[in-house]
């Protein structure tokens, strides 16, 4: 009797270890090695991006001579008004490249005399600028959300005589 209790213990343990007599990998037996190696998915979610209309801009942007980029969507506003503590700002998302919108903002900001000069890049930044004139500078920065193939535009309007 103790030699059949033992046989079918033994029997039932060969059973559960060899995991059915199947060949599947998904068990935690797969060297981490092996596992690092595996390609990771990175699932993209649907970006659409509409092109706001000039009324979506701050004034104090448009005020200040700062040009309307096609293919834009305002994704928020900040300040709308300019105080010494603080400069007034907002948000925009775009599919355009980080070396289009740096070509829109240069060329159309210094040909109504803005000065640029590149900025240290603030965390999460992949581009800042800044461009001045007289008393008004205007930040630039991007973030671009390689996962999800968009870029977000930040400005930032400040003055230094307030």
């Amino acid at each position: 009797m103790n030699r059949f209790i033992i046989l079918f213990f033994i029997s039932v343990l060969a059973l559960f270890s060899c995991n059915g007599g199947t060949n599947d990998t998904n068990d935690s037996t797969i060297p981490l090695e092996d596992i690092a190696k595996k390609p990771k998915e990175i699932k993209k979610e649907l970006v659409v991006i509409s092109t706001s209309p000039k009324e979506d801009y701050p004034e104090i942007f448009l005020d200040n001579d700062v040009p309307v980029m096609p293919q834009t969507e305002v994704a928020g506003v900040g300040n709308t008004m300019i105080t010494k503590d603080s400069g007034a700002s907002f948000k925009m998302n775009t599919m355009k490249t980080i070396p289009e919108i740096v070509a829109f903002y240069t060329e159309k900001l210094t040909a109504k005399g803005w000065k640029s000069k590149d900025i240290n890049l603030y965390k999460g930044a992949s581009k800042a600028i800044a461009f001045e004139k007289e008393n008004t500078t205007m930040q630039l920065m991007i973030i671009d959300d390689i996962q999800q193939d968009y870029r977000k535009i930040m400005l930032i309007l400040t003055q230094s005589d307030l």
